[in-house]
């Protein structure tokens, strides 16, 4: 019964907080990772971009606050009252601006508060507590325990958390795989294009190791080039070469028409944001009059979007379906109709381009920084038939994509009503059925 919920208190439902070092720990080219805000995503921790420390540093910022599983990490300031869960193989040093809550589990179940902190009432008391800043609104650490919240039977807490977390844990299956299958893709790229397993395996007179008419398309022998040896026949060029740069824009924002259409228009957020390999949502979306008065145009599906300036400069997605964008960033189509070698090709460049950019307060890549790229440009031949390999795994990429995107929403629409109380335990095997449906 929803009466026998109670509502309290975080520091009453044995809920800790745990602060930050106010201190930002050297940077280091390897070792720990350093979680800052820009880690945050969806309500889970990516440590793929996360700074590195060293491990002197990793142990003295744990001593005040050592994540553990279950824990959730709460931004303060920038996006103040986002979550993250702490998963039992995230290990990470603790950036400013974020504090650790943690419950007792006596209480408040403890995998039920990562649901607790993202309904209704939590950011009702994001709004009640936020003290709005100048630059940045923000909350204090005195403030977040005296967080008011519905607190359900234990018995109910652990039923919603199993729902809510048999549908995140489909989310997070997914997401792996897709790192397996892009992984994949990455390391028959990096073989062919980049270490040139089958050309060095040929030179020598060993089996190159594919199949007969694939290893017809490399070269048996190299030649000297003005990066290094690369196989004959190959040769130096720009990345213009095999891709056209086009660019976006911005329809006028005070044109009602122009705006909430069905064309996704994509911003460098919404790259940088982009969980998986394809980017498939938007946070805005424009007409097709919008597109054909403004500066921005509909790029294809497979396209390489990469963040031009900014903070978040050379984050990359893949359009999962014909898209605009604005001109935070460049997109790259394939010249040689190939847009997964291309990807992965960039992949494999974006570091050296984003060394190369440079801006008076964040690297900017500019079009010069593509013309002026120095890259080896296989045949088209051998880059095709890498293309047809790689196809099916980045189909079944986007099919999980497009899957988790079904499925959070389910959960994203279920949450509050569980966690109020509106659908009860009893209605959880029939939400349960329809994700498995």
């Amino acid at each position: 019964m929803v009466s026998e919920w109670r509502r309290l208190k975080l520091r009453e439902a044995g809920v800790t907080l745990i602060d930050c070092d106010h201190r930002t720990p050297q940077a280091a080219d390897e070792g720990y990772p350093y979680v800052a805000i820009p880690q945050m995503k969806a309500g889970r921790l990516d440590l793929k971009g996360a700074r590195k420390i060293s491990q002197q540093h990793f142990f003295e910022w744990r001593k005040k606050a050592k994540p553990i599983p279950n824990d959730i990490v709460l931004s303060r300031r920038c996006n103040p009252g986002e979550t993250a869960l702490v998963t039992a193989d995230c290990e990470f040093a603790l950036g400013q601006n974020l504090v650790l809550l943690r419950a007792d589990g006596e209480r408040l179940h403890r995998p039920f508060l990562r649901w607790l902190v993202r309904g209704p009432e939590w950011w009702e008391q994001i709004g009640k507590f936020l003290n709005v800043g100048a630059v940045f609104d923000s909350l204090r650490c005195a403030d977040v325990p005296n967080f008011e919240v519905s607190v359900p039977p234990l018995s109910e807490q652990r039923a919603i958390a199993h729902v809510l977390g048999t549908l995140d844990e489909k989310i997070e299956l997914n997401r792996r795989m897709n790192e397996t299958l892009e992984a994949m893709a990455r390391a028959l790229f990096k073989s062919w294009f980049v270490d040139f397993d089958p050309v060095r395996a040929k030179a020598e007179g060993r089996d190159p190791g594919v199949p007969q008419p694939l290893a017809d398309l490399f070269p048996d022998s190299f030649e000297d080039s003005e990066l290094s040896e690369i196989p004959k026949g190959w040769r130096v060029g720009s990345i213009l070469e095999i891709a056209r740069l086009m660019s976006g824009g911005t329809p006028k924002t005070d044109r009602p028409e122009y705006w909430n259409g069905g064309i996704p228009w994509a911003s460098a957020k919404d790259v940088s944001q982009a969980s998986d390999l394809f980017l498939v949502d938007t946070e805005r979306t424009i007409t097709r009059l919008g597109v054909d008065e403004s500066a921005t145009q509909v790029l294809p599906k497979f396209c390489t979007a990469i963040v031009a300036r900014g903070a978040t400069t050379g984050r990359m997605a893949v359009f999962g379906s014909p898209m605009a964008m604005n001109q935070t960033c460049y997109g790259l189509v394939s010249s040689t109709a190939t847009p997964l070698a291309l990807y992965c090709h960039l992949s494999h460049e974006i570091d050296g381009l984003v060394r190369g950019a440079h801006g008076s307060v964040f690297d900017t890549i500019t079009t010069s920084t593509f013309a002026s790229s120095k890259v080896v440009l296989p045949r088209t031949s051998a880059l095709e038939a890498f293309e047809r390999q790689v196809e099916p795994l980045f189909r079944r990429l986007l099919s999980n994509v497009n899957e988790s995107r079904t499925l959070a929403t389910l959960r994203d629409a279920q949450l509050p009503k569980l966690i109020s109380g509106e659908l009860r335990i009893e209605d959880t095997k029939r939400i349960l059925a329809g994700a498995n449906a």
